[in-house]
């Protein structure tokens, strides 16, 4: 059984979808192109396009690395993340880690700490 879509879902989809055609516009790539830079087949861009699936963390990095901008860029609930209140644990376990990590890597680091804290409840 497919579990349907929310509003902010199908909005997000949306969102991804607009900012990558915006790039691709602005660039010298087509779907194609983006999808083999990005290691993905032609089918699950398009996919991405149409509002049928949206990138994983991973997938929507490459893409704002082909575009040389960041994450939040392509999806805009990087910057309400990066605005709302983070996890003060999360926080205070990351300041701790190697500083040799980026800010990129930092905001996954406690993404992911977020996540596993929520997987909990």
């Amino acid at each position: 059984m497919v579990k349907a879509l929310t509003e902010d879902e199908m909005f997000q989809r949306k969102v991804i979808a607009e900012n990558i055609r915006k790039y691709l516009s602005e660039s010298n790539y087509n779907q194609s192109t983006l999808a083999e830079k990005v290691g993905i087949s032609k089918s699950t861009m398009s996919d991405y396009l149409n509002l049928r699936s949206k990138p994983s963390h991973g997938v929507l990095q490459k893409i704002a690395d082909a575009f040389g901008v960041g994450k939040s860029d392509i999806d805009t609930t990087y910057k309400d993340r990066k605005n709302s209140e983070i996890s003060s644990d999360a926080e205070l376990i990351a300041a701790h880690l190697n500083k040799d990590f980026t800010d990129d890597d930092m905001a996954k680091i406690i993404d992911y700490i977020d996540m596993i804290k929520r997987s909990k409840k």
